[in-house]
């Protein structure tokens, strides 16, 4: 029997989902809707990317057509549903499909980015800056995270912007470290390599930090050394960023490998936090692999003298990483120690005075000059 003019129909259904099946989808749907609500007001006032808007949509219309699934079958009784599209949730899961074979096609490289091997699939489908930013401002407006907590959401949103406007929908590592797949023998390693000519012979090879490989403080660096036309390297391990450990060791020296079969033949290393931790650390067991050392936002307390020109950047107010420890390290080691007005966040924050000191100590220890502008 039908009811036609009414908000609800009835109808039989002698065949389709088992009736506990659909409860049990539509008991998720429900669950999901506010963790869903949340997600949609962080991403959309972000602002969101094109992809981000996409795959809300998608999701949004997924939840609703599994929310609204009809009755179930099973025994051909009457059973009650909204008045709905039919194959609702089916056309949203190839709607969401569709944006992730779009983003896989376009997110393969930036004007001058390039992963080495290619980009994995999972590195192209989600865009870094949705994931970075709605997180920041929930760790933010949580209290977990209360260096730079005023300035921080709105210049990573700006850096994004500036990436995005050199770079265009570029892939990030990020994914996949959180998934376990970077490993010594199998890593993401993003590259920079600056348009110039002939091909560089200099590089920096920045070590991230804890919270895994994200695209752009690799981006910053490598903006921050552009112009003394020196290639930017930065490999990925675990997402606690443990350089130190064999396999952080391991993938530091494969970098190098792979950096000298390119043709570098000076290397400087970087590292960012927990990265600075590691290079601090790794920089004396490697001696001969590099021509000097930069450490922003974390220098190991226990770390021997490096043997090599060093510089250490650090922000004053750091409650992560000590500022008392990096001026220890720096006094303890010879190292120019430039302080930043800034917490933890002070590479990004304080980025302008943070590139500079970078790239006039990159340059010194390279002896290269600075060719275009870095801005």
């Amino acid at each position: 029997m039908t009811m036609s003019g009414s908000e609800d129909e009835t109808r039989t259904r002698p065949r389709g989902l088992p009736r506990a099946l659909v409860a049990l989808l539509r008991l998720g749907a429900w669950l999901a809707a506010l963790p869903y609500a949340v997600v949609v007001v962080l991403v959309l006032t972000g602002p969101p990317t094109w992809s981000a808007v996409a795959y809300l949509a998608g999701m949004g219309a997924l939840l609703w057509g599994l929310m609204t699934l009809p009755g179930g079958a099973g025994d051909g009784r009457p059973v009650r549903r909204l008045r709905r599209p039919r194959g609702l949730a089916r056309g949203a899961v190839l709607a969401l499909l569709a944006v992730g074979i779009i983003r896989g096609c376009t997110a393969r490289a930036g004007e001058t980015m390039a992963f080495a091997p290619e980009p994995r699939l999972v590195a192209r489908l989600v865009d870094e800056q949705d994931v970075a930013v709605a997180g920041t401002r929930v760790l933010v407006a949580g209290g977990a995270l209360r260096d730079d907590a005023e300035e921080l959401p709105s210049a990573m949103r700006a850096a994004y912007a500036a990436m995005r406007a050199e770079e265009g929908d570029a892939p990030s590592p990020v994914l996949a470290t959180y998934l376990g797949m970077q490993s010594p023998s199998d890593f993401d390693l993003v590259v920079f390599a600056p348009a110039s000519e002939p091909a560089p012979r200099e590089a920096v090879v920045f070590l991230h930090g804890y919270a895994g490989n994200f695209a752009l403080p690799c981006w910053q660096m490598a903006r921050a050394v552009a112009p003394l036309g020196v290639l930017t390297a930065c490999p990925s391990t675990r997402w606690i960023g443990d350089w130190w450990s064999p396999n952080g060791e391991a993938t530091l020296r494969r970098t190098v490998d792979a950096l000298h079969a390119r043709g570098i033949t000076r290397i400087v290393l970087a590292g960012l936090s927990n990265g600075g931790y590691g290079a601090s650390r790794l920089a004396p067991r490697m001696r001969g692999s590099f021509v000097g050392l930069v450490l922003v936002s974390g220098a190991a307390p226990d770390a021997g003298p490096p043997g090599m020109p060093t510089l250490v950047v650090h922000g004053r107010k750091d409650s992560m990483a000590r500022f008392s420890s990096a001026s220890s390290y720096a006094a303890r080691t010879g190292a120019r120690l430039v302080a930043l007005d800034a917490g933890h966040f002070s590479m990004l924050v304080r980025s302008e005075e943070n590139d500079a000191a970078v790239r006039a100590f990159v340059g010194t220890v390279l002896g290269k000059r600075a060719t275009v502008s870095s801005r």
